[in-house]
């Protein structure tokens, strides 16, 4: 998993689904945002600032909002999950 510095805002670009850690899946239409903070190889670590649940989007599916600061590829941390 490679985090961010911040929190970076996404539009889904397709209807998608959230996964979350539990493996409940949360449908999202298109043209929702999204504060991503993190990628795996294929996926996007999604959290909520509200009472939603925080989970995993695939990559393809999303694109950052345009106007805004752009993707951030510095890395804070890096680590493998088990």
């Amino acid at each position: 998993m490679t985090f961010l510095n911040k929190v970076e805002v996404y539009e889904t670009i397709v209807d998608t689904s959230l996964i979350t850690q539990e493996g409940k899946r949360f449908p999202i239409a298109k043209g929702m945002r999204l504060n991503v903070v993190g990628f795996t190889t294929t996926e996007a670590f999604v959290i909520s600032r509200m009472d939603k649940p925080n989970g995993f989007v695939r990559k393809t599916d999303i694109s950052p909002i345009r106007g805004g600061s752009g993707i951030r590829e510095e890395i804070i941390k890096e680590e493998t999950l088990k």
